[in-house]
């Protein structure tokens, strides 16, 4: 579950001409050639930076996702190059879910049988649309369920030019494992794409959705102006919260992509050390440097855990890295007093430790240079 403050990327901009000139439905052709070099895609690294070998590529053109567990938020974008030597007039662009089963990103282009279908709106039972912007163009959200979920009107795109649409979207907690998206660009002054020239290019990707777990959560935390953002798996006492334990962890905004997970099967316990409990805790926070600190709020009922008589003075985290190799201080973050936090910048000590009397939970906060795992004892 997402416990986060985000603002919205962009303002969105009204296009109802556009709308209306993006309602046609693709034909089946014998093939099509072309004399236009688009590619549409996802960025990359690649020189051309779009997830598209082009027009006379082999491999489909392709949109690609952060990682995402169901009730949670993903962010993909889409990239249309102007990749040849003319200059493209009214260019047009739709991204949302694709309800046609053909495969329409297919290349070569001038082999392909199919004129792309404009995608509609997603389904809100599966994703919704949290924010999205694109570059110096005006982009609207269509209206369900025919219109495309997202229509830019990029316009004029001179040789060697892309235009950039940044979506992110609301996953449901009974999302399916897949679902279909679509991003179509069209780049000619008519409303159809029927002659022998192909105009219309698309590019698709099943965006992969973990099931929801109370033991783990998969997110995309867009960038927002509050210093430090969180995630956590469920509280204790929520329907599918099973092994009565959670955990969150605070971090800095500029990190945006992380999973959690609550590993039992992990049993990350240093070599000769003995009184170990709870499940091993791990947050991957992709791009987290050792200057990054990361605050990590645990919560174990020790009820559950048959550790009623802990003693908070003698409490120990251990901090492992991405390798599970255990980070220095091998002999762990004691509580003591000496391993108090003195700031929110400090690393490799203890925020607060207490046992509430009522509940028999225990709540412990500590910081890290970095993600990693922790296991307590």
């Amino acid at each position: 579950m997402i416990r986060a403050r985000t603002g919205r990327w962009g303002t969105s901009i009204a296009i109802t001409a556009l709308l209306a000139s993006l309602m046609f439905v693709g034909t089946a052709q014998a093939g099509k050639s072309t004399s236009k070099v688009v590619l549409i895609g996802s960025s990359t690294s690649t020189a051309s930076g779009v997830n598209d070998p082009g027009p006379n590529g082999t491999v489909p053109a392709n949109l690609t996702f952060t990682p995402v567990s169901a009730g949670n938020m993903t962010f993909f974008d889409v990239v249309v190059k102007n990749a040849g030597g003319q200059t493209l007039n009214n260019v047009q662009l739709a991204v949302g879910f694709d309800n046609n089963g053909e495969n329409e990103s297919a290349r070569p282009v001038t082999t392909t049988s199919v004129t792309p279908t404009f995608p509609v709106a997603f389904p809100t039972a599966t994703a919704t649309v949290s924010s999205f912007v694109g570059s110096g163009a005006g982009c609207s959200a269509g209206v369900a369920p025919t219109d495309p979920a997202i229509s830019c009107a990029v316009g004029t795109l001179n040789s060697g030019k892309s235009f950039t649409l940044q979506v992110v979207l609301v996953t449901s907690r009974a999302a399916p494992t897949s679902i279909p998206l679509k991003a179509v660009t069209k780049v000619a002054e008519n409303t159809n794409d029927s002659g022998s020239n192909q105009d219309t290019f698309a590019a698709e990707g099943g965006l992969p959705v973990i099931p929801f777990s109370c033991d783990g959560s998969t997110a995309f935390l867009p960038t927002t102006t509050d210093p430090t953002k969180s995630l956590s798996t469920c509280a204790i006492g929520d329907a599918g919260n099973d092994n009565n334990q959670s955990f969150g962890v605070t971090f800095p905004a500029h990190l945006t992509t992380l999973a959690l997970k609550e590993d039992d099967a992990a049993n990350l316990c240093p070599p000769g050390v003995v009184g170990c409990f709870g499940s091993t805790f791990s947050a991957t926070i992709n791009g987290s440097a050792t200057s990054d600190i990361v605050l990590w709020t645990l919560n174990v009922d020790l009820v559950a855990v048959n550790n009623t008589n802990l003693n908070l003075n003698k409490l120990v985290v251990y901090h492992f890295d991405d390798n599970n190799i255990l980070l220095a201080p091998t002999t762990g973050i004691a509580n003591t007093k000496q391993n108090q936090c003195k700031s929110d910048g400090q690393a490799n000590c203890i925020k607060s430790a207490a046992i509430d009397a009522t509940t028999n939970v225990l709540t412990v906060k500590f910081q890290t240079a970095g993600n990693g795992s922790t296991r307590l004892r």
